[in-house]
């Protein structure tokens, strides 16, 4: 029986702008599945909503913003 690990689950939220093309948003989850002793690391590619893009983008460009400031 396969058994999903749930102490630790990494989420990669990819935001990509080109120019004259809207921002685009991925999502990615790596988590941990054991099954007989052995424990695989794997990674799912995260289906998400216009709502949770959305506001994944606008986190985004708050994060883009607090970068700017530190780096100005």
């Amino acid at each position: 029986m396969k058994k999903v690990q749930d102490k630790r689950l990494a989420l990669i939220i990819e935001l990509t702008k080109s120019t004259g093309s809207p921002i685009e948003v991925t999502c990615r989850a790596d988590y941990e599945v054991t099954s007989e002793g052995l424990t695989e690391n794997r990674s799912l590619n995260v289906e998400l909503t216009g709502a949770q893009k959305s506001a994944l983008k606008s986190f985004g460009l708050n994060v883009v913003n607090q970068i700017k400031a530190i780096e100005a």
